[in-house]
């Protein structure tokens, strides 16, 4: 942070504020057959306007099949 002690001002240098949800949810059918679903989204806020906001969202179904037990 840069103080300006004339004015009483900071201003931030860097840095950022990172959020991120990820759920899931597993479904087991049998004893050999499990789904999962799931969705993980991450933002990222810098702290001053030299760069920009970041968005990334993922998601999917994974699919488990055992052939043995």
């Amino acid at each position: 942070i840069n103080h300006q002690l004339d004015q009483d001002v900071s201003d931030p240098t860097r840095g950022s504020k990172t959020i991120r949800i990820s759920p899931s949810i597993d479904y087991v059918i049998n004893n050999r057959l499990n789904i999962r679903l799931f969705f993980d989204r991450t933002r990222t806020i810098p702290a001053t306007s030299a760069s920009f906001p970041i968005t990334a969202t993922k998601g999917g179904v994974t699919i488990r099949f055992s052939l043995g037990q």
